[in-house]
């Protein structure tokens, strides 16, 4: 498909080659980006989720990108739910993040984050997502 506005559409394409990241509806998601030492410095964003750029600062400014300089860092979490809402309401669940620049796109410095519902097609409770020990399901509340 030659229509470049579907170039990360998972539909389209199947899954992409670089990262992809799951989670279900509801999960709270962290993420810690680091720049390492390079002559260049990067911009980082996800599709559609704003974030602290100061994730311990109750007052920091919320931002949908960030940019990291040499041997810096910053933490993001992320709410499964509180995405901002697309211009044409389709509910989208592979969101795409990444480095910003067009460079770093094609050179394969970007994945997708895939939110899965709560739906257990099997009906044999197998999520697709494992439970981590430290946070409750969101689907189960366990």
């Amino acid at each position: 498909n030659a229509d470049p506005s579907r170039v990360y559409d998972s539909s389209v394409h199947g899954n992409p080659f670089t990262p992809v990241f799951k989670a279900h509806e509801g999960d709270r998601v962290k993420w810690r980006v680091f720049q390492l030492s390079q002559e260049e410095s990067h911009g980082f964003s996800i599709d559609r989720f704003p974030w602290k750029s100061e994730a311990r600062d109750p007052e920091s400014n919320i931002v949908q990108a960030q940019h990291l300089g040499v041997l810096e860092y910053f933490d993001m979490t992320l709410d499964l739910g509180n995405e901002l809402p697309w211009r044409d309401y389709v509910d989208r669940r592979h969101y795409v993040y990444g480095l910003t620049g067009s460079d770093d796109r094609f050179l394969g410095a970007w994945g997708q984050l895939q939110v899965m519902d709560c739906d257990d097609p099997s009906g044999k409770e197998r999520w697709e997502v494992k439970k981590l020990e430290d946070s409750p399901n969101p689907c189960t509340g366990w």
